[in-house]
């Protein structure tokens, strides 16, 4: 099995990576995220607010396998403009979502020069357990060092353990813990890892 991985991917692509973080983030981005009411809403949501070349896909025979998707201090993965939310979610349905995200970034702490943060990462299924999530980061780290980032933090969930023992192995470390309960519970998780690693 011959994985590539680039940083530009085609409109097909872009599609296949739309089905991807749909099903990986399926609860989160239902009822934390977005809110949509339908599929084709939110993978419609995931194309046009994504700046692609802010991420690095694992191709097999042309085909996204796998994406790790960053955020550095002035140049995010998603683009939250108020057109994107409007334009899929109607005029006020747009406007509360795009409300509660800026809302919610606000309270996020900002990425500085030397920072970046894996905003998103997933590998399909069919070829997990093959070290494409490995090879993500890694290529990851070696991009973004050639931009002077000497730290990148990720978020992982409680439910998701194997992710959390792949990121102790390369290096991160949990700086904290936030235990959000019923808040996150629709979302199937209780608990959010908040790691970084000198890179």
């Amino acid at each position: 099995m011959s994985i590539l991985f680039v940083k530009k991917v085609s409109t097909i692509q872009q599609n296949e990576f739309a089905d991807l973080a749909y099903e990986a983030f399926l609860k989160k981005i239902r009822y934390l995220w977005l809110f949509n009411k339908t599929e084709g809403q939110a993978k419609q949501f995931l194309t046009s607010a994504a700046i692609f070349e802010n991420g690095v896909y694992a191709l097999l025979d042309d085909t996204v396998v796998g994406y790790i998707a960053l955020d550095k201090k002035d140049a995010y993965f998603f683009k939250y403009e108020l057109k994107n939310f409007t334009k899929i979610f109607g005029k006020w349905g747009g406007l509360w979502r795009y409300a509660f995200h800026k809302i919610v970034n606000y309270f996020e702490t900002p990425l500085n020069d030397n920072e970046a943060k894996v905003e998103m990462i997933a590998v399909n299924k069919s070829v997990r357990g093959q070290g494409i999530g490995e090879q993500l980061l890694l290529t990851a780290f070696e991009q973004v060092r050639k931009e002077n980032i000497s730290k990148i933090f990720l978020e992982v969930v409680d439910t998701n353990p194997k992710a959390k023992k792949l990121y102790e192995r390369l290096g991160f470390s949990t700086l904290k813990v936030d235990t959000l309960g019923k808040i996150t519970k629709k979302a199937g998780f209780s608990k959010v890892y908040l790691m970084c690693k000198e890179i």
